[in-house]
């Protein structure tokens, strides 16, 4: 199963020479600042933002260029997308009942009520939201928040897709909700074999459920590796730079310092020459100013776009 973005041709590159795959049963992490792209990726693997250049294959199947709704409609089946706000993607005029069966219908998945009621009834149940049942008739603003996005996690699932792309799906939610909604995502990978997209700017929350993480910065790739190199034994500066920002709790329990990452990502309408961090690196060499590193091999399927990487 493969997610491949090409370069765009646009005056600005909001994603620009992105190449990744995704195996089935993989759960990869896409992880970066806000406006480093990542958003975009999900959107233009989901069809809902049209791709200017390359190409999106979906089980060898070439899907750039096929749009439409009826053309779309088995790759919605097989392809779901977990937005963050879950106030925004709920209408709040519709029941979660209707929140939840609504894929189910569009796409004509169920031949019966009594089949959609069945459908809808597992979805809740495996977002957990139990017993299922007692949710069917209440409307989004009856619910708290974790509630709420367990209602677009079970939109998501009630088709039974074969990828998820969960964008910052856990975000604005506290910790144990957190967890909770995080473990159903894992369950259903393991009983549906189901592949994962999961964008978060938490590099350490990327560790936790990710298989491999790719780390992005200003619409491209810098950095991509399992999860314990890409924590353990980082090769792009701004990879560093992350996990150098990230609060550490050492086993004396006092915080200890961390590093702030130094400047904002500049504007994609204004993309840096050379290496697109350069500005804000601190191992920067002459050369990073004016050549573009190309993804260099520092180990068994660890890539990392930077002349200092080996």
């Amino acid at each position: 199963m493969d997610s491949i973005l090409g370069r765009s041709k646009g005056a600005v590159h909001a994603i620009d020479g992105v190449d990744l795959t995704i195996g089935r049963g993989e759960i990869v992490a896409l992880v970066g600042e806000s406006g480093s792209g990542k958003t975009t990726v999900g959107r233009v693997i989901t069809k809902l933002v049209q791709p200017t250049g390359g190409r999106l294959v979906f089980d060898g199947i070439d899907m750039t260029s096929v749009q439409g709704f009826s053309a779309l409609r088995p790759y919605r089946h097989r392809v779901q997308m977990i937005f963050q706000d879950a106030y925004q993607a709920l209408n709040p005029r519709h029941t979660i009942f209707d929140a939840v069966a609504e894929p189910l219908r569009s796409l004509k998945l169920v031949s019966s009520e009594s089949q959609l009621t069945e459908r809808v009834s597992e979805a809740l149940s495996a977002a957990g939201l139990n017993p299922p049942q007692e949710y069917f008739t209440r409307f989004p603003h009856e619910l708290s928040g974790g509630q709420r996005q367990r209602v677009v996690v079970a939109g998501a699932l009630v088709v039974k897709p074969d990828l998820i792309v969960a964008d910052e799906p856990v975000s604005m939610l506290d910790v144990s909700i957190r967890a909770q909604i995080l473990q159903a995502l894992i369950d259903m990978r393991a009983k549906q074999n189901l592949a994962l997209l999961f964008i978060t700017h938490d590099l350490p929350l990327a560790w936790l459920i990710a298989d491999r993480i790719a780390v992005m910065y200003l619409g491209r790739v810098v950095e991509i590796g399992s999860a314990d190199d890409i924590i353990f034994n980082p090769k792009h500066p701004y990879t560093m730079a992350l996990r150098d920002a990230t609060p550490q709790l050492p086993a004396d329990g006092r915080p200890s310092g961390i590093k702030a990452l130094q400047g904002d990502v500049p504007s994609a309408a204004r993309v840096p020459k050379g290496c697109r961090f350069h500005p804000r690196c601190p191992l920067a060499l002459d050369r990073c100013k004016v050549e573009d590193p190309p993804a260099l091999e520092v180990g068994k399927e660890h890539l990392a776009a930077c002349w200092q990487a080996n």
